[in-house]
């Protein structure tokens, strides 16, 4: 029995596919202002030591003495305290999964203007002064640097961080940490209230965990995926057929997301909107053969809708590589495989519970031609605003460099489009007929 005629999965199909053009906006959630809190973490044999720089205004909690609109810096001791107190309650250390107990340091103000923080050192050696007894700080202008010391027991302790500062502000308020291990390189993190425990150095079983996560919720929102693999399955009916187009997607996905994540060919931000309109237009186009009822398998499509994914995904899970610590590779191969179990479930879930919620119209050709419509109707407008976004920002100049990265990607596109060719052939594939 195949995708399309009597049975559940048609079923799923279509309620899927009636579905997840609204799915997007649902989770989609845009924040008009972003405030950075700068810090530096770094370990010894016995202790951490977190450097930390919040923006006054994120303290409104604290009340700080003013006179005529400044804030008078020689009366502020307590309310620094104060300050030292919050940041250290809101910004948690952990070692091997228990929370540390911390030991303020050092509390000072700062001018607006004050560049210490740019670098390590000067950011210790600037905590290590007081607050200059006059100076021009107003009472949401300027900074509050803290310095908090953490005692650590394990001779080779996993330490993680978790923010809380301004929870209620969300993602708005990114905590930027730059970790500096004993040994090897540092790593900057980019965390917000809602990254939970993030480890600094983190296990091996801990990364994969990560990113597996990552990987299945980054698929939930891929609304477009879906619809396209729904559309490349539709027309099938033999198991052979469903699991070469599903296999080509998969391997176009880990291909480009291996390459950009180890940065063997990295492209400009521009490549990831060009990927998401060509997305959208390869979906107007294979919605369109299934209206007309094309007997392609659509296998090269597949592979084309992988790679182009890869490369749209690759920007986001570059921002979170390091989180990955020395554990790239495996990172990315659990992200991946953490979007092929989101797929499975969605698959086996709501093919188990839509039979019974889409009417049987919706089974077999017509229903294929209509949701095959609706789709190009979704995409279309899709593609054309991200057209649009892409002739409005502008292309980038065609450098040497750029030419050599490009060149690289498409003879790579062309070796992995010969050797599923050959593979297919060898497994002695034949062409599906629709319904």
């Amino acid at each position: 029995m195949g995708l399309v005629g009597r049975g559940r999965v048609p079923a799923f199909l279509a309620f899927a596919l009636c579905c997840a053009p609204w799915l997007a906006p649902i989770a989609a959630h845009d924040l008009a202002v972003e405030k950075v809190v700068t810090a530096y973490l770094t370990t010894e044999p016995d202790h951490a030591d977190l450097l930390v720089r919040v923006p006054l205004d994120l303290l409104s909690a604290v009340s700080f003495p003013a006179v005529e609109g400044r804030i008078d810096a020689a009366a502020a001791g307590a309310a620094l305290d104060e300050a030292l107190g919050l940041v250290g309650e809101a910004i948690a250390v952990f070692e091997n999964g228990r929370r540390v107990p911390h030991t303020g340091v050092a509390a000072r103000l700062s001018l607006p203007s004050d560049q210490s923080f740019n670098e390590y050192g000067s950011a210790a050696a600037h905590l290590s002064q007081p607050s200059p007894a006059a100076a021009d700080i107003y009472a949401n202008q300027g900074f509050v640097d803290v310095r908090l010391r953490y005692p650590l027991g394990a001779p080779r302790p996993m330490v993680s961080i978790r923010s809380g500062l301004r929870a209620d502000l969300g993602d708005s308020v990114k905590v930027t940490v730059r970790y500096l291990p004993l040994d090897g390189p540092s790593r900057q993190l980019v965390i917000t209230s809602r990254s939970g425990r993030v480890a600094v150095n983190p296990t091996a079983y801990e990364a994969a965990r990560r990113f597996f996560l990552a990987g299945a919720g980054n698929l939930l929102r891929a609304t477009e995926y879906l619809l396209f693999l729904a559309l490349l399955l539709l027309p099938l009916r033999a198991p052979r057929d469903i699991a070469t187009v599903a296999a080509a997607v998969s391997i176009g996905r880990w291909t480009t997301l291996i390459g950009t994540g180890f940065n063997l060919a990295r492209l400009g931000t521009w490549f990831g909107d060009l990927a998401g309109a060509v997305i959208s237009a390869s979906l107007v186009y294979v919605a369109i053969e299934n209206i007309v009822r094309s007997r392609r398998r659509h296998c090269i499509a597949a592979g084309v809708l992988g790679l182009l994914l890869g490369f749209e995904w690759s920007y986001r899970l570059r921002e979170q590589l390091p989180f990955a610590g020395p554990h790239v590779l495996l990172s990315i191969a659990s992200f991946n495989v953490g979007v092929e179990a989101a797929q499975l479930a969605i698959v086996v879930g709501l093919a188990a519970a839509a039979s019974r919620i889409v009417p049987a119209a919706l089974a077999g050709r017509a229903g294929l031609v209509l949701l095959s419509a609706l789709v190009v109707h979704v995409a279309w407008h899709s593609m054309v605003e991200r057209a649009s976004a892409l002739w409005d920002g502008g292309w980038p100049p065609l450098d040497p460099q750029s030419l050599i990265i490009v060149a690289r990607w498409i003879a790579g596109v062309a070796l992995a489009i010969g050797a599923a060719r050959y593979v297919i052939r060898r497994a002695g594939a034949r062409p599906a007929t629709a319904q």
